[in-house]
């Protein structure tokens, strides 16, 4: 015989969808109410996207001109390694210059002043090919610096058209509308709840084992054994199967997760009902009426 044991249950759902606001916007239509039965795909709520459309438009302008910033910096690239060919080829000009002025003055067919002003066309020729050096090798930097802006706005770009698509709620999955937290015209801020919903497939039941009967039951799940019970709802008998135990007890007893084997569609969050279920067959048992028993040892027939 197989004994059961009376539980009291509430029905929960571990994949509650909880919709909030993407950023401060503006409610601009609610498609749906409390309780009502939505598919997979339906609209559910409307944010105005003039709140969403001006950054997404700002973050694509900065990604543009950071691009057409890279773009002058390769051919600004291209145009100092063009000059500063020619400015070593000024320098070695110069160089060659003070070289001959020199050559004048100790010949005495030139003045101190040539041999001065040579040699100052020179060095200021010089600073010059030093400065063009010096930006060539810098590229690399500023290209560099450049990538990592762009890679920032492309990601502020990202984040601008996420917050745009997710301003458009559709109902990710067939279930049921929990809450309704907002109407239409109302002023939310990012991450305000605006709705609650959640699939109707995924109902469970929890309930507590007593502690006395915890250790029956760790040995039936161990031991791959199948315990069921049966709820009463209304006029309706559900199905449920004993899937787990939950990840902590008390000194009352354990949690135990039930999955509804059919009849979940009838079923809302927080529904209590009592259970029955049937625990382990005993050997060398039998049935008799609770009112034959007298004080727990005695049977009257």
């Amino acid at each position: 015989m197989s004994p059961t044991l009376t539980l009291y249950g509430e029905v929960e759902t571990p994949d509650l969808m909880r919709a909030a606001a993407p950023a401060a916007a503006r409610v601009e239509k609610v498609f749906v109410r409390e309780g009502e039965q939505v598919a997979s795909g339906s609209p559910l709520l409307h944010l105005d996207q003039r709140d969403f459309t001006p950054q997404s438009a700002q973050a694509a302008a900065k990604v543009a001109e950071l691009k057409a910033r890279i773009d002058s910096e390769q051919l600004r690239y291209l145009s100092d390694l063009a000059a500063m060919k020619h400015d070593k080829s000024i320098a070695e000009l110069t160089h060659n210059a003070v070289s001959r002025a020199q050559q004048m003055r100790k010949k005495k067919l030139g003045s101190a002043a040539s041999v001065d002003l040579a040699m100052e066309s020179h060095k200021r020729q010089s600073l010059t090919l030093t400065a063009r050096e010096l930006t060539v090798a810098d590229h690399s930097a500023r290209l560099q610096q450049l990538d990592a802006q762009l890679k920032q706005a492309e990601a502020e770009q990202q984040t601008a058209q996420l917050n745009l698509e997710r301003s458009q709620f559709n109902a990710p999955f067939d279930g049921v509308i929990a809450q309704v937290e907002v109407a239409a015209g109302d002023q939310v801020s990012g991450n305000q709840l605006l709705m609650t919903l959640y699939p109707t497939d995924t109902l469970e039941v929890r309930s507590k084992i007593p502690a006395p009967f915890q250790a029956e039951l760790s040995h039936a799940m161990q031991q791959g054994e199948k315990l069921t019970a049966t709820a009463r709802f209304g006029s309706v008998n559900l199905p449920l199967t004993l899937d787990r135990r939950s990840g902590e007890a008390d000194p009352r007893g354990i949690d135990a997760l039930f999955r509804i084997e059919q009849g979940s569609e009838q079923l809302r969050l927080g529904n209590r009902f009592s259970l029955q279920l049937k625990r382990l067959p005993h050997d060398n048992a039998v049935a008799i009426p609770h009112s034959a028993l007298y004080n727990g040892d005695q049977i009257y027939r």
